[in-house]
């Protein structure tokens, strides 16, 4: 039972994931995003993570990307969806090795 609850949190994970990554390549951001350091703060918080955290930041010519690292991480699409309404930043790709979760989050400039 507990793993075919574990497939289903991961099977709409990947979709949000793949609607996320669709909707960032077709949208473009309003003029007023939020400072990079404000939405680090605001992704933090919202996915309340406390132990064994770090975060990259990955600057490009037409994007931003936050990448953060963390072992206490719990999938959950409300707190994504938060992030992205509140940063306009959306989570583009997750992957998971030996307990450690690397969240990368991407917007436009």
């Amino acid at each position: 039972m507990q793993s075919n609850t574990l497939s289903s949190h991961i099977y709409i994970l990947l979709n949000v994931l793949l609607s996320n990554k669709n909707s960032l390549a077709r949208s473009k951001q309003s003029s007023s995003l939020l400072p990079i350091d404000e939405c680090e703060e605001w992704i933090w918080e919202i996915l309340d993570c406390t132990k064994y955290c770090g975060f990259e930041y990955l600057p490009d010519d037409d994007k931003e990307i936050l990448i953060f690292n963390t072992d206490d991480f719990f999938a959950d699409i409300k707190a994504l969806e938060k992030i992205k309404r509140i940063t306009g930043m959306t989570l583009v790709q997750l992957s998971s090795h030996n307990c450690q979760t690397q969240l990368w989050f991407c917007r436009l400039r």
